[in-house]
């Protein structure tokens, strides 16, 4: 449990002169050390003293009638009962008192901050507690079947095969079979997992229960637990809106095969080279994938629509565009801020505002309200001024076409149906953000044209607006 909870247990707990070094790293891997070394001599003597009493075992049965054998286990078991029920009583309170609190106990503090299970299903403790640790908290798996573990590597590594030089792809294989043969070995003479049987356990009826959807949170890193039907019905609301319709037939084939004949011409005309095209050139891509986050400090959980473009025809070509994008905007908007620090320091110069008006608003779902035709211009503005940057080998025409391959009509799926999304950006596109930053910048820029009311504060973050007149 020490090992499992991260708790120090006092024998490796070491005075030292100077205090500071028990905040290093250091002084917390040698104090794991420690205490793995002593489970593992501890396990050691385990396995010994199990042979013994085996042996022992089997001696005393061969000299025994079976009526006194079966009389003696039982009274063994009784006593090994007792010992154990002492045993386990010492040591749990051994952790609570190195846990401060009951083993565990960490979740109940954390339960309102990380899970929100607004679901009909109660949690149990050890659900709750697996949960609480997080989004990030790797669980390990022991690997049973090595060959076919190494076969999966080896399939993964031709996978890229075609991606590399013959040289690279040598080195590469050479190397990851080394490391799987490293990690092969770990696994082999691991004997503890980082989690409780309980919270095991409780992975196993997580995953069967088939009534729930376990998602992250809108904001704040939470866990959101709630009922799948209820989610389904939330999300074919969304759907139902104007900027989405359902499609049939061989969208995906087509708007793939569309894209690389594209790609394909331009680099015929040496527009891009050779490593452009196999960069943003698609092959057996899949659908984007809708999924929803909810929005957990709103009244009744509304969920955000997230379309993921990994996997799809035209992530990569999304992602080149973007840094094309980025790396040849002039500046930020007059009204950007990278963060909240950043904000005290712009208002907190504000002076005389006795007699003026403060408003704060956002932009009702700004990617998917954003024009999307409307927000290419404006970028294609940004790019191709006159003169045009010596970066960009495209005519604003075949950049203009790039856009509309990335953002228009981007077909999806949400759990067996497709859809097409017709109007604004999808929320997990790679140009989404930056597209709805210059549109919002450049509507920004019409403020100056009023001459009256004109605000005398406006500062933005994404889509929340703080402004005074």
């Amino acid at each position: 449990f020490c090992i499992i909870y991260r708790l120090t247990p006092t024998f490796v707990q070491i005075n030292l002169w100077k205090k500071r070094i028990k905040c290093t790293n250091e002084y917390s891997s040698f104090q794991h050390f420690c205490l793995k070394k002593e489970y593992d001599d501890r396990f050691k003597d385990s396995v010994k003293l199990e042979k013994e009493i085996n042996t022992l075992l089997n001696h005393l049965k061969s000299i025994m009638t079976y009526s006194d054998f079966e009389s003696l286990k039982k009274f063994l078991y009784d006593r090994c009962t007792k010992k154990k029920d002492k045993f386990t009583a010492v040591h749990q309170d051994k952790l609570i008192r190195l846990n401060h609190g009951p083993i565990g106990q960490d979740y109940q503090q954390l339960r309102t901050k990380l899970v929100h299970n607004i679901s009909s299903y109660n949690l149990t403790p050890e659900e709750e507690r697996l949960l609480c640790r997080g989004w990030n908290f790797c669980i390990e798996n022991k690997i049973t079947n090595f060959i076919d573990f190494k076969t999966d590597m080896e399939l993964n590594a031709y996978k890229i095969q075609n991606s590399c030089h013959a040289n690279v792809f040598s080195t590469l294989c050479r190397r990851l079979n080394n490391y799987s043969e490293i990690f092969m070995r770990a696994i082999k003479n691991k004997k503890i997992r980082n989690i409780s049987d309980d919270e095991f356990n409780a992975i196993k009826s997580l995953k069967n229960n088939n009534n729930i959807i376990i998602c992250r949170a809108d904001k704040g890193n939470a866990i959101v637990v709630l009922d799948k039907n209820e989610y389904i019905n939330k999300m074919n609301d969304i759907l139902k809106q104007k900027q989405f319709k359902s499609t049939k037939g061989l969208t995906l084939l087509e708007k793939e095969k569309s894209m690389n004949k594209y790609i394909l011409k331009l680099y015929k005309d040496k527009v891009i080279d050779q490593e452009t095209y196999w960069k943003i050139r698609s092959t057996s891509s899949s659908y984007a994938t809708m999924y929803g986050q909810p929005k957990i400090h709103k009244l009744n959980y509304p969920v955000r629509p997230i379309i993921s473009s990994v996997g799809s025809y035209n992530h990569d070509l999304s992602k080149y565009l973007y840094h094309i994008i980025k790396n040849n905007r002039s500046s930020q908007s007059f009204s950007y801020i990278r963060d909240s620090f950043e904000f005290v320091k712009k208002i907190i110069g504000i002076n005389n505002s006795l007699n003026q008006i403060m408003i704060s608003f956002d932009v009702d779902n700004l990617y998917t309200n954003v024009p999307v035709h409307e927000a290419i211009e404006i970028t294609l503005d940004l790019l191709f001024k006159t003169p045009k940057s010596s970066n960009i080998t495209y005519t604003r025409s075949q950049f203009k076409e790039l856009l509309k391959i990335a953002v228009c009509d981007i077909p999806f799926r949400f759990l067996d149906k497709t859809y097409t999304q017709i109007n604004g950006f999808a929320m997990g596109s790679p140009l989404g953000p930056i597209l709805a930053d210059l549109f919002m910048s450049n509507l920004e820029q019409k403020l100056n044209r009023f001459s009256t009311n004109k605000p005398l504060t406006w500062i933005r973050y994404v889509d929340d607006i703080f402004c005074i007149f």
